[in-house]
């Protein structure tokens, strides 16, 4: 009989359901659009329930197209995007959307929150910086607003919990997502109480919080049902999205996390909590006892890639799924050289190492001579040069140099891109052979929770597998290394002058 592994990733554009044998490898995939409402500007709400239509649609299509067998699935782990408070009620139905991570209308309560509780404290204690993004502000925002739905709230839990809670009915989160909130004692691994008072907010109404691979349940009856999955399969606490740090096989120090998706993400794995005297980067409890992540954000990658492609009308774009955009492949990913443009991926505000909610994007150099190929090739090269600052503070922290970059997400399927962004780093770009990493790092968990492997260290080493490695070239890094300076001292003239 055979032992899979079901992961299920909430993501910000889809949600994905993947199955994968017990050697890590991807036996299948299925995925459905999410839809985000934006009412206002600023604001980006998802309905729960729609995550979880999609989640048990998909399940029940795999079942039937792969001729799951009962007994097949060991586990299921359920990973996806943070911060977004998702409101139960005591029957544990959800009280209205989410205001997911993208949505920066509490900027207000964020300011509130300074002014009570400074945000170097909070910073020192939970690794976080404080920001519109964080699901602190945003409970403020929904107490000030709609505070009949806040009384009503009998529970607060994050998009992947709520999608687990339907599974099981358990009603927790992993030490990942609490750390999210801003409001987590990542030291402790347990809820700031102080913070809570200082606040006002209720931690009465905050999940108990477990380990990202403890078992917290098994699929129920009703589940069964919605899914066709046998009853009775255990299911672990899962994780936030970086599950992909795990999922790329990044957990030396010397090794680097990122996840090219709607945004970017960076993760290395260190022994200690590094915190940045400045606050440019986080630093998150991490999946294994004494470890922890320091990592950095930017809010706009590959939706800035989806900005350029439909405003010039380029030809096979498909919002969402970068590996549908034959576009990039007419880049040669030999010795690309700098288009000559600036631009400045601040779309949706930005996170590292600027944390400026209400930043906007910018397009500079432009002359007669430049062409719509051009303006592409900017967005794939802001993007890359925000990516690297990130890791040279990264390895200013750290002290240490980042050997290897493992990357994953929709914009692995562009040679070009992977090239380049070699070229920027001047460093070694790996790309696992599983582009779904996110998935597969939750498919770890379960593997580790049902005891298939022994810990989090050794599935990550057993899972790897490299698709494909791309080195710098002298020429193209050079070139890329003189624009690199030049995007720095752009990129802080605009936010100085926008202040």
């Amino acid at each position: 009989m055979k032992n899979l592994l079901l992961a299920i990733d909430i993501g910000t554009s889809r949600v994905k359901v993947a199955l994968f044998s017990e050697e890590g490898q991807i036996i299948a995939l299925e995925s459905e659009p999410t839809e985000t409402v934006s009412l206002q500007p600023r604001w980006a709400e998802q309905d729960p329930n729609a995550w979880w239509f999609s989640t048990a649609k998909l399940i029940r299509n795999m079942v039937k197209d792969h001729r799951v067998r009962s007994g097949e699935v060991r586990a299921v782990s359920v990973t996806g995007q943070m911060h977004g408070p998702v409101l139960l009620d005591a029957k544990g139905k959800s009280v209205g959307n989410c205001i997911i991570w993208q949505d920066r209308r509490a900027e207000k309560e964020t300011e509130k929150i300074a002014e009570k509780v400074p945000g170097k404290y909070l910073y020192q204690l939970s690794g976080c910086r404080l920001n519109p993004y964080m699901t602190g502000p945003k409970l403020l925002w929904i107490r000030k607003k709609y505070r009949k739905r806040y009384e009503k709230t009998h529970l607060v839990v994050l998009p992947k919990d709520y999608v687990r809670s339907r599974f099981t009915g358990d009603s927790c989160t992993d030490w990942t997502d609490a750390n999210g909130t801003g409001l987590f004692d990542m030291r402790r691994k347990s809820w700031a109480d102080e913070v809570f008072r200082e606040l006002g907010l209720d931690e009465t109404k905050m999940p108990e919080i477990k380990p990202p691979f403890e078992i917290v349940g098994e699929t129920s009856e009703r589940a069964s049902r919605k899914t066709r999955l046998e009853k009775g399969i255990p299911v672990v606490a899962g994780g936030g999205d970086d599950t992909v740090s795990i999922g790329t096989g990044a957990i030396e120090a010397t090794d680097i996390a990122i996840n090219l998706g709607t945004s970017c993400s960076t993760y290395v794995n260190v022994e200690k909590p590094i915190l940045d005297p400045k606050m440019r980067l986080e630093c998150f409890v991490g999946f294994e006892e004494g470890r922890w992540h320091l990592s950095g954000a930017t809010a706009s990658a590959g939706a800035s890639v989806d900005w350029i492609a439909r405003n010039t009308e380029a030809r096979g774009f498909h919002r969402g799924n970068l590996s549908a955009y034959p576009f990039l492949n007419r880049f040669s990913p030999r010795n690309i050289k700098p288009s000559g443009l600036f631009f400045l991926p601040y779309l949706a505000g930005e996170r590292s190492p600027f944390w400026d909610a209400n930043a906007t994007g910018a397009l500079l150099g432009l002359t007669l001579r430049h062409t719509k190929r051009d303006l592409i090739q900017s967005v794939l090269e802001g993007v890359g040069f925000t990516v690297r600052t990130i890791v040279d503070i990264t390895e200013q922290l750290t002290g240490q140099a980042i050997k290897t970059v493992r990357v994953s997400g929709a914009a692995t399927s562009s040679m070009a891109w992977m090239s380049m962004l070699a070229n920027i780093l001047g460093k070694r770009v790996v790309v696992p052979k599983e582009s779904e990493a996110t998935a597969l790092g939750a498919a770890i968990l379960g593997a580790v929770g049902t005891a298939l492997v022994p810990n989090v260290r050794v599935a990550a080493r057993r899972y790897l597998r490299v698709r494909r490695t791309f080195a710098p070239r002298t020429q193209s890094a050079r070139a890329y290394e003189g624009a690199y300076k030049q995007f720095i001292k752009v990129s802080k003239a605009y936010m100085l002058l926008r202040s």
